[in-house]
């Protein structure tokens, strides 16, 4: 059976006049089941995008930010955060501390009170101001046997030591 060039040009015309009522904006077409939908994709993925990228931006800030502490000097101070020693992680000195500033007098790791397995905790340290002045103290949150893997977090301290007031 041959087909000529006019009736092939009809046949490609009413193709393309039923491809392009299948062809709406915002709106999909399921050749399988025959159901045409609407195409909400934009209107969700770039408001979830938006959200997302602002709250770990918010959460990277929080973190970076240098926390100060006021004390006298041969006063006791105390740096308690956030760990959870049932994954591994823990605390621990980021940078050597300046110990003609600060002696270590403790660190505990004290799990919350409650019955559930994974609960996290707090660490607990604490230092005694040695001499007036300002120096760092910084932490990292780890696991020991992790080599060359960044801290999963990192927390800033800045004391500040004045003399003891008559």
């Amino acid at each position: 059976m041959e087909i000529n060039e006019a009736a092939a040009f009809q046949m490609t015309k009413r193709n393309a006049k039923k491809l392009r009522s299948r062809i709406v904006p915002n709106e999909v077409w399921d050749e399988t089941s025959g159901v045409r939908f609407k195409n909400n994709m934009r209107r969700i993925i770039l408001p979830t995008l938006i959200f997302i990228c602002s709250v770990s931006m918010c959460f990277a800030e929080s973190s970076r930010q240098v926390k100060i502490i006021k004390v006298q000097v041969e006063q006791e101070f105390t740096i308690t955060l956030e760990a959870n020693a049932t994954t591994g992680y823990q605390w621990q000195l980021a940078k050597p501390l300046d110990e003609a500033m600060f002696q270590l007098v403790s660190s505990e790791y004290i799990a919350d009170k409650t019955n559930r397995v994974g609960s996290g905790g707090k660490q607990v340290w604490i230092f005694k101001a040695l001499k007036p002045g300002e120096a760092g103290i910084y932490f990292k949150y780890v696991r020991p046997w992790e080599k060359d893997v960044p801290p999963v977090k990192k927390e800033s301290f800045l004391i500040t030591i004045t003399g003891n007031e008559p």
